[in-house]
């Protein structure tokens, strides 16, 4: 419901039968940008609660327009998604995903400017943090059916990937897998 009311540019977006408790606000624009990260014009979100402690409508808080989704969608699938045919394997598949991020973006140095991007640098202009490699990685992966989750690590302030291929999940890390010279 919240994807489809901010993909129709909606100023409020009911909620109130999802009994959203308040307490959950904090994560529910995480949770989005963490399921589609192509959402990288929605800046925050606004809420009205009701009196017993629930949601019952966010108002999203738009950035760009939609021009930015439809930006990071085309990269997405210019610069990524047709690398990859439906007769691959899911091995496959994630792996030349993973080589062509690795490839084409990198890491900004956050000593020179304190920019940290976002899921639209990311994908649009190659560069953003490891949430942001995270994120987008997670992105093309479900635009191939497969499924992975976002690790947040608050003790390493670090974000990365565990991948489910063949039945089993693996930890993919590809903030630290990048070959740019940014890094040694």
């Amino acid at each position: 419901a919240v994807y489809a009311g901010i993909a129709a540019k909606e100023s409020s977006i009911s909620v109130k039968d999802y009994q959203i408790p308040t307490s959950k606000a904090g994560i529910l624009l995480d949770t989005m940008r963490y399921t589609f990260p192509e959402l990288c014009y929605v800046s925050y979100f606004q809420y009205s609660y009701y009196n017993n402690g629930t949601i019952y409508a966010i108002a999203p808080v738009y950035s760009g327009g939609t021009e930015m989704k439809d930006r990071f969608i085309e990269a997405a699938e210019e610069r990524y998604l047709s690398l990859v045919t439906e007769e691959m394997d899911d091995f496959t598949k994630a792996l030349i995903l993973h080589d062509a991020l690795m490839i084409n973006t990198y890491y900004p140095n956050l000593k020179q400017n304190p920019d940290r991007g976002s899921n639209y640098t990311y994908m649009v202009e190659n560069w953003g943090v490891c949430q942001y490699y995270a994120e987008s990685y997670a992105y093309l992966l479900a635009q191939n059916g497969i499924r992975s989750e976002i690790i947040n690590s608050g003790d390493m302030n670090h974000a990365w990937l565990k991948v489910k291929l063949d039945g089993s999940y693996y930890h993919v890390d590809s903030t630290w897998d990048d070959v740019y010279p940014d890094r040694g």
